[in-house]
């Protein structure tokens, strides 16, 4: 599990509860490294549990022992005042992220002001009460379910302890958590449409295709009631314009960079190996945690996916954004999901090695395997969890992950390549094909499992391109309804396609 150490202190703040207090008695010496031990001298160092919110007394009770064998694990002896702590009831969701938890423990991490690593203490203790919470949370004897945001600052100074104004606090500490790791941050917006062509102004964000897969019962983090749920597939056709869809190739290709021949003959050689490399794609990890070799050589080898360099240039935020990849944003995914606040996937959720934007070029003879994309429900612990908890895709209020597929050939013949994305119902293995058109749009949730089919050999080494973005739909709203994507779907328009439900989905609850 990535643990993430470096969390941003919250400093000054104007208001805390004072509460339960853990003192530190140094087993080390005053120059020596947080975690190491020896000695008895006593640094003066102490915690304090100065605010909570979201918690009940057994919960809490599980925190401060995680707080205090955290506090031994650095080599220092605790001792946890068994006082009381006031602690809030309602849960501290800030109305600028309806979807958040709002489980929170504020501690205040105090006398470390003559010491210069007061960064490496916060890291140190932060990251080991986090793994004692996770534990705990995969514990199905421990009382502790969902997950907690502890945020720990510096020499807190009491200046009142009244419910509103502990309540403001624990809100910022949980807006500076999503401001610190990016986990809220909307998508491109800002461009106006291009005289030279841009979303299609025939297009209507209404889908020629909705399917639903992978029907079960799912239980709620915060009910006892399970509910029925689907995930869903909407395929758009006509969305963007053929010039828009041009220039997303273009982007993939890297035709926009000097150094790129242009000229590259990819319908007989293949993708272009100044922008792909064999083993840049891998959709399921080596079970035995080694790396796939690249062989360039090898037709059949791992499939081919973006160079590095390529990949960062595809992802670039703010100006580095391409104008291409900014125009989609801004003119097609923003006004097609609406209702809510459109995000890339975060760095934050599953490490840097899982980039929000990708493309694929898979070639004849490929070989690919069944994967999902993501599954907040089981998203390993990380700001993300302690902000937003983990929960079912699609839950009433969440924040629900899906993707976006363009395909982006111009001329496929679907009929003689074939190459379609094959998606499984698991309950019953039944399976439905997306086939590729060029500009076709697909959304889908990422816990979908799924796979691309190779191209057929009448394609030869000719590659599908596509196009995907990982994304996260955030409410806008407490408890919004996250099954209805398009405002459009909630209107009695004759124009939306009658759901094709496969597998599971068709049982009838």
């Amino acid at each position: 599990r990535n643990r993430w150490v470096s969390r941003q202190k919250l400093r000054p703040v104007s208001s805390y509860r004072s509460g339960n207090t853990v003192t530190f008695a140094s087993n080390s010496n005053s120059n020596s490294e947080v975690g190491s031990s020896g000695g008895n001298n006593d640094l003066g160092v102490h915690v304090a549990v100065v605010a909570v919110a979201g918690l009940g007394s057994d919960e809490l009770n599980l925190v401060l022992e995680a707080v205090a064998e955290s506090c031994e694990e650095q080599g220092i002896v605790s001792h946890v005042d068994p006082t009381v702590l006031p602690i809030l009831a309602a849960r501290a969701i800030p109305p600028s992220a309806p979807g958040a938890l709002g489980r929170v423990v504020l501690l205040s991490l105090n006398g470390l002001s003559e010491y210069d690593d007061d960064d490496l203490w916060i890291s140190a203790v932060q990251s080991s009460i986090a793994t004692r919470i996770d534990e705990f949370l995969y514990d199905t004897t421990s009382p502790l379910h969902e997950n907690i945001l502890v945020s720990i600052q510096t020499d807190l100074q009491t200046t009142t302890t009244d419910d509103k104004s502990v309540m403001k606090l624990m809100h910022s500490i949980v807006d500076n958590e999503i401001a610190v790791y990016g986990l809220r941050t909307p998508i491109s917006s800002d461009v106006h449409k291009k005289d030279d062509g841009g979303a299609d102004e025939e297009a209507t964000m209404v889908p020629s295709i909705h399917v639903e897969m992978d029907g079960a019962m799912v239980e709620s983090p915060d009910s006892n009631d399970p509910v029925w749920d689907t995930s869903s597939i909407l395929v758009f056709d006509d969305l963007i314009s053929d010039d828009l869809r041009q220039r997303l190739l273009d982007v993939v290709l890297g035709k926009d960079k000097p150094q790129i021949d242009t000229n590259w003959d990819d319908v007989h050689n293949g993708p272009d190996p100044m922008i792909w490399e064999r083993g840049g794609y891998l959709d399921s990890p080596d079970m035995n945690g080694q790396d796939n070799e690249a062989d360039e050589d090898n037709d059949e080898g791992p499939c081919w996916g973006l160079r590095e360099e390529a990949l960062l240039e595809l992802c670039a935020e703010g100006d580095d954004t391409p104008d291409a990849i900014r125009e989609f944003e801004s003119q097609v995914l923003t006004p097609l999901f609406r209702d809510f606040c459109v995000t890339r996937l975060p760095e934050a959720v599953l490490g840097a090695s899982v980039t929000p934007l990708t493309a694929n070029a898979p070639t004849c003879k490929d070989v690919f395997d069944y994967h999902i994309d993501a599954d907040p429900n089981q998203a390993p612990p990380s700001p993300w969890t302690d902000v937003f908890g983990r929960y079912p895709n699609r839950m009433a209020g969440k924040p629900r992950f899906i993707s976006c597929l363009l395909y982006l050939n111009s001329d496929w013949n679907v009929d003689e390549y074939g190459a379609p994305t094959r998606f499984i119902d698991p309950p019953t293995g039944e399976t439905h094909d997306v086939t590729p058109r060029s500009g076709r749009c697909l959304i889908m949730d990422q816990d979908m499992r799924h796979t691309v089919v190779a191209p057929n050999k009448p394609a030869g080494p000719q590659p599908r391109y596509s196009l995907v973005w990982k994304l996260i739909l955030h409410p806008k709203e407490h408890n919004q309804n996250m099954n209805v994507l398009c405002a459009e779907q909630n209107a009695a328009s004759s124009s939306w396609p009658d759901t094709i439900r496969i597998g599971s989905a068709s049982t009838t609850h």
